[in-house]
């Protein structure tokens, strides 16, 4: 595992058990914090390769915050293909300081797509049994998935 990123799987709010599968990658190292189209290439790379994703395409997700409850966060969600780097670029640098979830495009129903923003990211990884995350400031991507 990765020294500070550790701590995440012990707060995704996971079963025991799904928590004695669950492992967490440090994939993409990103010092600069930019999106880059090295970097987004290279997470296309890691994305084609796990989601066996034809053309190339996958949920991105975000978190907006509720205004009622700040301490609970919408989940929002859009369908990409990396043909389209730019929008990517873009909706990065709009998102800078919120997480990002790549998950695969498939027709499973997430349970709930208002709460706590940890404990949503863990039911992505339970629903999917993998995901990449970019960290809020950019300088890490994530690879979290389930070992069976």
């Amino acid at each position: 595992m990765n020294n500070d990123w550790d701590r995440l799987l012990n707060i995704l709010n996971l079963t025991k058990e799904s928590r004695q599968k669950a492992r967490l990658e440090l994939i993409i190292s990103n010092p600069n914090c930019e999106p880059t189209i090295e970097v987004l290439e290279e997470l296309r790379s890691f994305i084609e390769k796990e989601f066996s994703t034809s053309p190339n395409s996958c949920y991105v997700a975000w978190f907006k915050r509720s205004e009622t409850n700040p301490d609970e966060s919408y989940l929002m969600k859009k369908n990409i293909t990396f043909s389209k780097i730019p929008k990517l670029q873009s909706l990065w640098n709009k998102l800078m300081g919120e997480y990002m979830i790549f998950f695969p495009d498939r027709n499973k129903r997430l349970d709930s797509s208002l709460g706590d923003e940890e404990e949503i990211i863990g039911e992505i990884l339970t629903t999917y049994d993998k995901c990449f995350i970019k960290a809020p400031d950019g300088n890490v991507i994530l690879h979290l998935y389930m070992q069976h």
